[in-house]
């Protein structure tokens, strides 16, 4: 087994599931007891598997998680001081030029606290749906790409997505009807060499290096010029008493504050 692969292994093992099935018939308290031995053995496992890769781990000091993301290529772009429980604290941004992705992070007592990883993925083929923690594909499936990014509107270049009855009669025939047109839409598009874009976000905090060769192999590939700008809210600890007006109006901010050529390319703007 090769080392992502032992990472994504250690990185979906559920301890706590796993305690119930090995420990079936014993009490609940003996199950607790053997599922927080396995996640100390997994947490442990996890972090070995990351020093061994040199990459990010879950506790990480404030240095060592900055140098190693700039290691792995991320240039900062942005940085604003913070108060926290009367501490000063750190607001980062940081860009990967070759891979197009934007990671947000900040500071806790010396610590990386959050850290979110956030893109824009040609979507070669559905093996990688199981690699990304959130987002969607863009326009659901009705949307491509070809490998210029020029957009392909399905429902014109290929055939109409079917149409749902009013009231939702006869779903179960239109379910039939969705399921035949993704199939034969996907060998079309595959005929013409054209892809989904998937847009979305990910904990940054374990393995970014690992997030990074799982995002760019010969299933997907990250893009620079974004089509759809996956960003919620770039936020930190320090505005957890903000209205959601003042947040949303404090992160527009500071999405402006990026340099302008990378604005034009997380905006898809010329």
């Amino acid at each position: 087994m090769d080392l992502n692969e032992r990472i994504k292994e250690a990185l979906k093992f559920d301890s706590f599931n796993t305690a119930e099935k090995i420990g079936k018939g014993l009490c609940k308290g003996d199950i607790d007891s053997i599922g927080l031995s396995l996640h100390i053995q997994n947490t442990k496992r996890i972090n070995e598997l990351m020093d061994l890769s040199g990459d990010t781990k879950f506790s990480e000091e404030t240095e060592s998680y900055k140098e190693k993301i700039e290691k792995f290529g991320f240039v900062e772009v942005y940085r604003e001081p913070f108060t926290s429980q009367d501490k000063q604290e750190t607001y980062y941004i940081h860009y990967h030029p070759e891979y197009g992705t934007l990671i947000d992070w900040d500071t806790f007592k010396g610590s990386r606290n959050g850290a979110n990883m956030h893109y824009n993925i040609l979507f070669l083929d559905n093996k990688v749906r199981s690699n990304f923690s959130s987002g969607h594909i863009l326009g659901s499936g009705k949307i491509l790409f070809d490998k210029d990014l020029n957009k392909i509107d399905v429902n014109k270049e290929f055939k109409p997505y079917p149409k749902i009855s009013p009231n939702f009669k006869n779903y179960e025939k239109h379910l039939e009807e969705s399921k035949l047109w993704y199939s034969e839409m996907m060998k079309w598009a595959k005929e013409k060499g054209y892809f989904y874009i998937w847009t979305g976000s990910h904990d940054a905090r374990t393995g970014v290096g690992y997030i990074l060769r799982i995002l760019n192999t010969e299933h997907s590939k990250t893009i620079i010029r974004w089509q759809e700008n996956p960003i919620n809210l770039l936020y930190n600890h320090g505005d957890k008493n903000l209205s959601h007006t003042e947040l949303k109006e404090r992160s527009d901010r500071r999405f402006q504050a990026l340099p302008k050529q990378l604005i034009n390319l997380l905006s898809n703007k010329s």
